[in-house]
């Protein structure tokens, strides 16, 4: 189901000082707007591009469908750039839940105030609707709806789908960044929802990528903990609490470097770099200060360059 954008029309004296303000050029075919036109936190289509005014990011939706996020270049106007420029890099989709039960009703109306657990970006979500009508979703930075609107979109929500009683996702014209820790106060409206009438929660699960902001020219992760790869950076690993293990998902084939940096490696505190996704293996890390970079050859697979050892074999 696609979101459709909300807002109402202008009518009487106000549409006509509107259209006053648009002048049209037949031999150019353009069209001028006499003033700034603003619009809610929404996605502004030319065709099959589109522009959002994302938090913190400009999403973009290219000619041939493929996805694409603005870069960030942060600058003071009296100092110029603060550093290079930036981009977000994505994690792998995961869903967050904020209510799976769905045995009773909740009505319209409905308000939720929550903390992001995680730098993630959202892009759609499921809910099940209890009645059919005209469903509206807005989003504010803070507690209440006096702070700042990030999300303010509609869509129908059919008899049918209602009858289902299935999840219906919401496509988000409108995919916004958040950092972990940011406060948001959600109202939805226009229909009734299933969910849990003793915690007041309707069903939703929210789909999410996770997210880093990367420098341009050089980026140093600090690792600690396992996890799975997706900034071609490089990565300062500390294996003193115990084995770290690198996931190279089939998706990622950035060069990246990997490097003790605190001088724990060893045979029992090692860093394993997993490339099974790709059919080559583990690589284990066990020398203290091993420091290694690894490259990506399109149709020969992962080689690996031994920094401190000066050697390069196919992994």
């Amino acid at each position: 189901m696609s979101a459709l954008g909300g807002g109402g029309s202008s009518i009487g004296a106000d549409a006509s000082s509107f259209l006053s303000k648009i002048k049209w050029d037949d031999e150019r075919r353009k069209a001028t707007l006499d003033g700034s036109f603003e619009v809610l936190p929404s996605t502004f289509y030319m065709g099959s591009f589109a522009l959002s005014n994302g938090v913190q990011a400009v999403m973009y939706t290219l000619a041939d469908g493929t996805n694409a996020i603005g870069l960030v270049n942060r600058f003071n106007p009296l100092t110029g750039s603060i550093s290079n420029p930036k981009f977000f890099a994505l994690g792998e989709q995961s869903t967050l839940g904020v209510e799976t039960f769905s045995a009773d009703v909740i009505p319209d109306g409905f308000t939720l105030q929550y903390t992001t657990a995680g730098d993630n970006l959202t892009y759609d979500f499921d809910f099940i609707p209890a009645t059919a009508g005209t469903f509206k979703a807005q989003y504010w930075i803070g507690t209440d709806d006096t702070g700042d609107k990030i999300f303010d979109e509609q869509a129908i929500v059919t008899q049918e789908q209602v009858d289902l009683g299935l999840p219906v996702s919401f496509n988000v014209g409108n995919p916004y960044i958040l950092s972990g820790g940011t406060v948001l106060f959600v109202r939805f409206t226009g229909i009734d929802f299933k969910g849990n009438s003793v915690t007041g929660l309707p069903y939703f699960v929210s789909k999410i990528l996770p997210y880093k902001e990367v420098t341009i020219g050089g980026h140093v992760e600090a690792v600690s903990t396992s996890q799975t790869l997706y900034v071609g950076s490089d990565y300062a690993v500390d294996v003193t609490n115990g084995e770290v293990t690198l996931i190279v998902p089939l998706t990622f084939t950035d060069r990246f470097r990997v490097y003790d940096y605190k001088s724990t490696f060893s045979s029992t505190n090692k860093c394993i770099i997993d490339f099974d996704a790709f059919g080559q293996g583990l690589v284990k890390m066990t020398h203290r200060n091993d420091d290694i970079e690894f490259i990506y050859v399109e149709n020969d697979g992962w080689y690996l360059n031994d920094i401190k050892g000066q050697t390069r074999v196919r992994i």
